[in-house]
């Protein structure tokens, strides 16, 4: 009687984790409940803390990471969209610009929890359950990725002065790196439409003043993103590069 009732439990709990993730192949599902040693409770926490669910929501399943021609989409789409913020004001903007950083924020927890799971699982023999959460984390990386390219975007629009000048010194390095390949982008563009062999650009890097030891951070990347374009460039101060964008500059998905 003891063992019916076990395999009741069992069978109703798979049943509720059916019902509430529908999109998860029922096997996971099977052996998750068997992971957290038939605890529903348990079970159903692990999978909506995973998946970045709330409460009381009932959960659409887990898309897969998009592919990488879709990333490229997703990055034209906004370097052509950069600058409709919300009527323009800079404190909209910026107002964004922090709310995409902290969905990336959120989305990165989130990574960096499943991949911890992933890795108790492998540890444990579990591979099912490893290559799940490990797909889980691949997904929220990529979500990761999206949010600061929106961020980027609207950091974009508000850090250039005209067409040809971008501030970058109070930009966080891995948010002044896209945003510099989105102007670079937008500038290579633009030459195309108006017919145009090259424009001068200038690039506003900081000294270093405030970051660690004073030492620019922003500035090297700069140099570096430059180089690896084969963008040729001098310092107009320490503070500033000039770089000459031509028209057959790779755009930065080809470089």
């Amino acid at each position: 009687q003891e063992k019916n009732r076990d395999t009741l439990a069992a069978k109703l709990s798979k049943n509720i984790l059916l019902e509430k993730f529908p999109h998860v192949d029922p096997k996971m599902l099977n052996e998750l409940l068997h992971v957290h040693n038939f605890s529903l409770h348990n079970t159903v926490a692990s999978l909506r803390l995973a998946l970045g669910v709330g409460e009381g929501k009932r959960v659409e399943g887990s898309a897969p990471p998009p592919r990488q021609d879709q990333t490229k989409e997703t990055r034209s789409t906004l370097v052509l969209v950069s600058g409709q913020g919300k009527d323009g004001a800079e404190t909209d903007v910026l107002s964004d610009a922090q709310s995409h950083r902290d969905e990336a924020a959120s989305y990165y927890s989130l990574r960096m929890e499943c991949l911890n799971k992933a890795h108790d699982a492998f540890r444990s023999g579990n591979k099912l359950v490893a290559s799940y959460y490990s797909q889980l984390a691949e997904m929220h990386k990529n979500k990761v990725e999206q949010c600061n390219l929106r961020a980027a975007a609207c950091l974009l629009d508000n850090h250039k002065s005209g067409a040809d000048t971008l501030d970058l010194h109070f930009l966080h390095v891995t948010e002044a790196e896209v945003v510099l390949d989105m102007f670079l982008d937008e500038t290579i563009s633009q030459l195309g439409e108006r017919a145009r062999t090259h424009r001068r650009v200038f690039l506003i890097t900081g000294r270093g003043l405030r970051s660690q030891g004073g030492i620019s951070r922003i500035k090297p990347m700069v140099q570096r993103k430059l180089g690896t374009r084969g963008i040729v460039y001098s310092e107009v101060n320490p503070g500033m590069l000039s770089a000459l964008v031509r028209m057959s500059t790779p755009l930065s998905h080809t470089s």
